[in-house]
């Protein structure tokens, strides 16, 4: 099995077109037609604290195109009030200043992501940063308890971003669950 890595732009981020609509299962969507684009017919998908809302959709809308998940910092269950009322402010941001302001107001609060608390038919890694505040990891705990026979790994002195805070441990989680993917797939 041959290994590629990409991760899509998707649309209102980077140079993508900012075109509606925008939820969770047009990004999960979008993530199917690229890999259409690419010839790829399956893969693991993997997603940082949003990006699990849209693991959790290309699994539900796309399933037989994945081969894994892995879900870093990401957490089962639904915003509360508050969190709520944090994405309404971000979307009044984001239709009067654009994504960068966006990202600024991010960058020390990211939001994590909800989860469907059925079996998955594939293997899941599940990550989460040790010092993680925003996502804390009792969240990132019950969620690998939620998913039977997923793996969790906890980044030590990692908060919400893991692959940026310590990269070495986070890549080396990664390419051990890709090479077991790779393995099963052979």
């Amino acid at each position: 099995m041959k290994l590629a890595y990409t991760a899509p732009d998707l649309r209102g981020f980077g140079d993508s077109p900012a075109e509606e609509p925008y939820s969770i299962d047009r990004y999960a969507d979008d993530v199917a037609e690229l890999l259409d684009l690419l010839e790829i017919p399956a893969a693991v998908i993997a997603g940082i604290s949003m990006g699990g809302h849209i693991c959790f959709a290309f699994w539900r809308r796309h399933r037989r195109r994945v081969l894994g998940l892995i879900l870093a910092d990401a957490r089962a269950g639904t915003d509360d009030r508050q969190a709520k009322e944090r994405r309404k402010s971000l979307i009044a941001l984001a239709s009067e200043k654009g994504a960068a302001a966006v990202a600024d107001a991010q960058i020390i609060g990211m939001l994590g992501a909800t989860t469907r608390k059925t079996r998955p038919d594939v293997p899941t890694l599940v990550i989460g940063g040790e010092e993680d505040a925003l996502t804390h990891i009792k969240e990132v705990r019950a969620l690998h308890q939620a998913i039977p026979e997923s793996e969790l790994v906890v980044i030590p002195r990692a908060g919400h971003l893991p692959n940026f805070e310590q990269p070495d441990s986070f890549n080396a989680a990664v390419r051990s669950f890709l090479g077991r993917i790779r393995d099963l797939a052979a």
